[in-house]
């Protein structure tokens, strides 16, 4: 122990008892204590949350009339409100989904009366000359079924235009799904995981730290009782002769602020460390198990992904089809024709219904998940003060409620406060060795013989007071603000409010862009036939049928009147028996 004097320092602490500095904790006065830890409050400031664009959208999605709230889900009464509103929103997607599927079923159902809206489409059948027609009529005909044919290859042209445009926004839209959805939820679930396992470790680090407080706090009151029996023992004969009765009044003064200083370390501060260390008992075990929650949440993810996956090859296996089908390339085998219309496309379907699931399901967690990171500090702050405040220490929840905004006026010193009788035992024990380093023969005179025993027991009792000091300090700088909000920042805000919210925004609207697209495909599935130009519908053809050949049908043609009239019961003037079909 020194006995220089020196100026207060504001240096940052030490965190380990080996190291120390001077400094006044409340007694009006600086003193050099030499080797005493001091507790130096913190000068961390939290970092200001502001909601993203993603977050403020979701927020605001429509809620027809109902609530947007996130703590109204915390209130019996406007639970259900709350709850309707969130989920509005995904019925809306699958009754989308529903309605339009059930749109299509109907007109597969019309079949040919519907043309290509029925996935099936019928080119227009070329006229046949059945019995005798004039030339004129015959002209007509042609030319009538001629511009059919042309406005049905258009629309076939224009629906596979829309299927390969529709595919092109799968695969756009399954690269985003992958890249911005999946990899910022990730992202987020590591963040996340990573903060649980840092705060599980600290916790951990300050459960074994308030154990040893305990444990020093026994050995320090065990010092206490020895300084008290040897001073007693020695201290209490008669005073010598030679000195005088105001200097034994003095030693003896010395010894009682000792012991009432040292006396005064009531249990308060023990018991509050107690009941702190139960409290980390229970909080590392609760992040244990959020951390093992949120390990179940990659398996549902990648299943996910691996859905989206599966349905972005058999989108490109359709597209391939088509632009087989466009350069008029047939697949003329009975495998790969089965394949297509009997594997592939019911498959695909499948695929499609499982993606507005999970868009139902991503947009349900994303506009719940919006709702709370409008302002995630103030709804900690209600969750924890109906839930939690409870079920945990003052002391505990009053740096769990510090910890979200680190504001100076609301930082819990009720620890502090009990920690001052310690301090001031520390000094009184300092001043008496002081005293009896610079008064030896007083003391000798006082209390017989040697000064020593007394002087090593209050060393003792020095050391004692001070390790269990130590202690108490570093489990206060583990408890400042600056060692949990960057954790609580990293976790929430950024993994959660920003990676989180994001990943399940781009989630939502990926997977909605995919089912639209892959529907489309669907609802243009006719572009999938092949048709050479020319070339009736197979379904119409009937045995022995030619279709029409200029150069057979040549006006110049000595057998152009047979060719004309083939039933001569049927005048040369009359109408054509069978016009053209222009259905398609």
């Amino acid at each position: 122990t020194s006995t220089s004097t020196s100026t207060r320092t504001n240096a940052p602490l030490p965190m380990s008892p080996s190291t120390f500095e001077s400094g006044d904790h409340g007694h009006g006065h600086d003193r050099a204590l030499g080797e005493l830890l001091r507790y130096v409050p913190d000068d961390y400031t939290a970092p200001t949350y502001t909601a993203t664009n993603q977050v403020q959208g979701m927020h605001q999605w429509p809620r027809f009339g109902w609530t947007n709230q996130i703590t109204d889900a915390f209130q019996e009464e406007q639970r259900n409100e709350y709850i309707k509103g969130v989920a509005i929103g995904s019925i809306i997607t699958l009754l989308v989904f529903i309605v339009w599927a059930l749109i299509l079923v109907c007109l597969r159902c019309a079949g040919k009366r519907v043309g290509c809206a029925s996935g099936r489409p019928r080119k227009p059948r070329e006229p046949r000359v059945a019995g005798s027609i004039t030339e004129e009529s015959y002209q007509k005909n042609m030319n009538s079924w001629k511009a059919a044919v042309r406005k049905y290859e258009r629309r076939l042209l224009v629906s596979r235009i829309i299927f390969l445009l529709a595919g092109l926004g799968v695969i756009v839209s399954s690269i985003l799904f992958f890249v911005l959805g999946v990899g910022s939820l990730v992202n987020s679930l590591g963040d996340v995981q990573n903060s649980i396992g840092e705060t599980e470790g600290i916790l951990t680090q300050l459960h074994n730290l308030t154990g040893s407080f305990i444990d020093q706090s026994v050995q320090a009151n065990a010092d206490r009782d020895d300084f008290v029996e040897t001073t007693e023992s020695v201290c209490t004969r008669a005073v010598d002769a030679a000195v005088d009765n105001l200097v034994g009044e003095d030693v003896q003064q010395q010894i009682a602020s000792v012991i009432s200083t040292v006396d005064a370390i009531d249990e308060s501060l023990r018991e509050t460390l107690t009941d702190l260390q139960g409290d980390l008992d229970e909080a590392i075990t609760l992040t244990s198990d959020i951390n093992n929650s949120l390990d179940n949440a990659y398996p549902f993810l990648y299943a996910t992904a691996a859905v989206m996956a599966v349905a972005v090859i058999l989108a490109l296996c359709l597209m391939i089809e088509v632009i087989l089908a466009w350069r008029g390339r047939k697949m003329r085998n009975c495998f790969v024709s089965c394949m297509k219309n009997a594997v592939i496309l019911p498959i695909f379907f499948l695929f499609i219904l499982l993606s507005w699931l999970f868009a139902s399901v991503f947009q349900l967690v994303a506009i719940g998940g919006s709702d709370f990171c409008v302002n995630p500090d103030a709804t900690v702050e209600f969750v924890l003060g109906k839930y939690v405040e409870d079920k945990m220490s003052p002391v505990l929840f009053a740096y769990l409620t510090y910890y979200l905004r680190c504001q100076a006026d609301v930082e819990p010193f009720e620890i502090i406060a009990e920690a001052n009788p310690l301090w001031e035992s520390i000094d009184a024990v300092h001043d008496f060795i002081e005293y009896v380093e610079n008064n030896a023969g007083a003391v000798n005179g006082v209390c017989g013989g040697s000064a020593s025993p007394i002087q090593n027991i209050a060393n003792i009792l020095h050391s004692s007071l001070h390790a269990f000091n130590g202690l108490l300090i570093i489990a206060l700088n583990l408890l400042k603000c600056s060692t949990f909000n960057p954790i609580y920042v990293s976790a929430l805000h950024n993994g959660m409010c920003v990676n989180g919210a994001s990943g399940l925004s781009w989630l939502f609207s990926t997977l909605l862009c995919m089912g639209i697209c892959s529907m489309i495909m669907i609802t243009f599935r006719a572009a999938r036939s092949e048709t050479e130009g020319g070339a009736r519908n197979v379904d119409d053809v009937d045995g022995g049928y030619e279709p029409y050949d200029p150069e057979k049908m040549a006006p110049n043609d000595e057998d152009h009147d047979l060719v004309l009239r083939q039933d001569s019961s049927v005048p040369e003037s009359g109408p054509p028996v069978i016009e053209p079909d222009t259905s398609y």
